[in-house]
């Protein structure tokens, strides 16, 4: 299960868990797919979670094979990652789908929409064309440039401008104002020093990503440059600000 669904997006996290029998100490019945192995196969439980508000698993199939269980874990899957709302969670899901699970079994193992065949296919495009990024990018020159700390050198700080306090002998945050950053620009573009501006090499204009922008490291400084090449303005397409 991990192995297939790992390439999965979903609208949120998913938890999977397996037990192999009734003792359950996998707590499948507490996950968004748990499967718990009985004498003539799997019973499949869906929609469970944990945390604050804790849910437990309905009970989706009994006494089902391998095959079959894969078969409706496709199908339920993408039917949630489908119709759900973004960060919304299993458990809600099937609070707010009409019907409840009585409608969920309908769909998914009794195929009352006619789709199952459509959601079984697009599960199977997504692990045909599953590829690891993390892979990707460490054999990948161009893609590790998305990595570095600075557009325009090699070289690394420790960007870190966190002030930490002491709180009931534990390590926080200091919380503090906002500064305040209003007003004027020090320098425009229309008043040139006496001794004439110095050009700085902010990286290649070609490493920025389009509607996006990178660090640059100038002196101890930190600038943030972003790149807006949809904007009309010929002055506002790039733009740069102390990265603070």
């Amino acid at each position: 299960l991990e192995d297939r669904y790992k390439g999965v997006r979903s609208p949120h996290k998913i938890k999977m868990g397996v037990s192999g029998c009734l003792r359950e100490c996998a707590e499948a019945q507490g996950k968004d797919l748990g499967l718990i192995a009985t004498a003539k196969g799997y019973n499949m439980y869906v929609c469970g979670n944990g945390g604050a508000r804790p849910k437990h698993a309905v009970l989706l199939a009994s006494d089902i094979d391998e095959h079959t269980c894969l078969k409706y874990a496709d199908r339920f899957l993408m039917f949630y990652i489908s119709t759900a709302k973004h960060l919304q969670r299993t458990a809600p899901w099937l609070e707010e789908l009409p019907g409840g699970i009585e409608y969920l079994k309908k769909v998914v193992v009794q195929d009352s929409l006619g789709i199952c065949a459509e959601l079984e296919a697009m599960m199977e495009r997504n692990v045909a064309n599953y590829r690891c990024e993390w892979r990707e990018v460490v054999y990948d020159e161009e893609l590790q440039k998305k990595f570095r700390q600075f557009a325009n050198t090699e070289e690394t700080q420790n960007s870190e401008q966190i002030e930490y306090i002491e709180m009931r002998r534990q390590r926080h945050p200091n919380t503090c104002d906002l500064p305040d950053i209003k007003g004027p620009a020090l320098y425009s573009a229309d008043e040139v020093p006496a001794d004439g501006w110095d050009w700085v090499f902010a990286g290649m204009a070609e490493d920025f990503p389009a509607n996006g922008g990178l660090a640059v490291k100038h002196g101890s400084a930190e600038i943030a440059v972003f790149h807006l090449p949809s904007r009309d303005e010929d002055d506002g397409r790039w733009l740069a600000t102390q990265n603070i």
